[in-house]
């Protein structure tokens, strides 16, 4: 496994403090924390903890060899196994082949939206540039810089169904409105 080359931490004071930045500066460690005021990017990387300690688990009951008894050797396996034997209900490749090919199918890919500025509190109009578990990147307008967003801050837009409501608005909904465009991006 050895040193890695990225972190992902949450906000806490003890990831943010100068002695561990320093730290990581004597390692060339990146390092980079998770959005503020959202709580489920932790969700996520508490969710991958569980789904390699269960693989650990079917490993342990399964019995397995010596050869796969040091536990580097049992986590080598556990992360092959899921990264490049699993396959989720609705993908056609593993996580493994996306990473390297690039080609990560995502539906909601340049889809509009309205996202809640959460310092504003005030709804804007946007397109999703990309999209995870739990968090959105999204094209505010022209010459903006793109914004992180969680997706429970996130309000997906209906396509327009005709040319004329086409030309009128980009994003024919408004939060809150009955249109039913009060559906969250999930």
């Amino acid at each position: 496994m050895g040193i890695p080359q990225k972190i992902k931490t949450d906000n806490g004071p003890g990831y943010c403090s100068k002695s561990l930045q320093a730290f990581l500066q004597q390692w060339y460690i990146e390092h980079s924390t998770g959005i503020p005021y959202n709580s489920q990017g932790q969700a996520i990387v508490e969710q991958a903890n569980r789904t390699l300690k269960s693989q650990l688990q079917k490993q342990k009951t399964e019995g397995g060899t010596r050869e796969y008894s040091t536990p580097h050797m049992q986590i080598q396996l556990a992360l092959i196994t899921l990264n490049f034997l699993n396959l989720s209900r609705d993908q056609v490749t593993t996580a493994a082949e996306q990473h390297l090919t690039g080609q990560k199918i995502n539906p909601h890919e340049g889809k509009h939206v309205w996202w809640k500025d959460v310092r504003t509190k005030t709804w804007e109009k946007g397109k999703i540039i990309t999209r995870g578990q739990g968090f959105a990147c999204i094209s505010p307008g022209e010459n903006q810089l793109p914004v992180w967003v969680p997706t429970r801050h996130l309000k997906l837009c209906h396509e327009p169904e005709s040319k004329e409501e086409e030309k009128t608005s980009e994003c024919p909904c408004t939060p809150g409105s009955s249109d039913g465009s009060d559906e969250h991006l999930c």
